[in-house]
């Protein structure tokens, strides 16, 4: 029975991506790239340095809330943020750009 059950949810997953119900998302605009290329960059930055975004926050001096929203792309970069980014090595043009696309 277990092995007939697999095998049509397979048919359904299989019909779904026919009908395109599990089509990739639309592309990021450019705003959304800029803030997706940052997160990218804290978050590699994150793991390479062994931090979870409270001891991000406080290795930076910033809320955890604030860093939060940053991750979340809820916050545009400031540039108190950026230059502690940059103090932590994040990629220098990352951080301009996100800057930049805040500014818009």
């Amino acid at each position: 029975m277990l092995k007939e059950e697999t095998s049509d949810l397979g048919k359904l997953v299989k019909g779904d991506l026919e009908h395109g119900e599990f089509a990739s998302p639309p592309p990021l605009s450019g705003e959304h790239v800029m803030q997706s290329e940052l997160v990218l960059a804290i978050e590699a930055k994150m793991t390479e340095l062994g931090l979870n975004a409270t001891q991000l926050a406080l290795r930076i001096g910033f809320s955890k809330s604030k860093v939060s929203e940053i991750l979340n792309r809820k916050r545009p970069l400031s540039k108190k943020m950026a230059k502690a980014l940059f103090d932590l090595d994040i990629d220098g043009e990352v951080l301009f750009k996100a800057l930049i696309e805040g500014d818009k």
